[in-house]
């Protein structure tokens, strides 16, 4: 059958309200169906700072949030599975290329006594863009809300996301869900602003200047460091590893 012939019965079959074969639709060149388009795929991509005066929008002195971890979840007749994840990186920003016409959702948790700021507040462009939920322990709690079935897969694929990175969800975690979303040609943009965490520094800059640190006892000295999490093991820190809030640190004198 020739490529004219074929389009033309393709054509009047269609015009005749006619079912056209699955395999026809492929077209015909030269005798030879065209090859199938691999799926398109579109951008998720965001940024996760710490929104240091709890206004839901982002100003230019509040930090990222290193060490958030960022999870693309998608949605297939209610089974949550992760797309796509990783950690932001140390300018707080994250990027990801998935499937079009998936329902997705966003996922975003990060430790310490973090928690998820105010959610669509003032300009689309700057807010946040996360709804608070119960961290994956707080049934463990007394009188807390138990997570909806929709959460609870989110969450649960989110925990074996982070297992599979590095890291473990502790009860101090803030979680952050945006809503759903189906996603086309056009990238989507998902923020998440969070409030708190360790040694949170001040919004403005002090009216006054700090005092002047003691001076140090004679016959004494400094004792410092640095911990953070090794996410490659390799045992040597890279500028995309994140530090480890929060963790316990004895001097011991012999």
């Amino acid at each position: 059958m020739s490529s004219t012939h074929g389009a033309f019965r393709l054509s009047l079959r269609a015009a005749l309200g006619l079912a056209v074969p699955t395999v026809a639709l492929a077209a015909v060149i030269g005798g030879l169906p065209i090859a199938a388009h691999a799926a398109d795929t579109s951008t998720v991509n965001g940024y996760a700072w710490r929104d240091l005066n709890g206004d839901g929008q982002q100003q230019s002195n509040e930090p990222p949030a290193v060490g958030a971890f960022v999870d693309v979840l998608v949605n297939t007749n209610g089974d949550i599975e992760s797309a796509a994840y990783d950690y932001v990186g140390e300018d707080g920003r994250y990027s990801f290329t998935v499937p079009q016409g998936a329902l997705y959702t966003v996922g975003v948790l990060i430790s310490g006594d973090y928690q998820v700021t105010k959610e669509n507040v003032g300009d689309d462009s700057t807010d946040s863009d996360l709804r608070g939920i119960e961290p994956l322990a707080a049934p463990q709690r007394p009188g807390a809300r138990t997570p909806s079935s929709k959460i609870a897969a989110a969450l649960k694929a989110m925990s074996s996301a982070a297992a599979k990175a590095g890291r473990r969800p502790a009860a101090i975690d803030a979680f952050g869900l945006s809503d759903d979303f189906t996603l086309g040609a056009k990238p989507v943009t998902i923020d998440g602003g969070f409030t708190g965490g360790p040694s949170a520094p001040p919004s403005t800059p002090p009216s006054t200047p700090p005092s002047t640190p003691p001076s140090t006892p004679p016959g004494s000295g400094t004792v410092k460091g640095y911990v953070w999490r090794d996410l490659n093991k390799d045992g040597q820190q890279q500028a995309s590893e994140p530090p480890l809030p929060h963790a316990y640190v004895e001097i011991d004198r012999l």
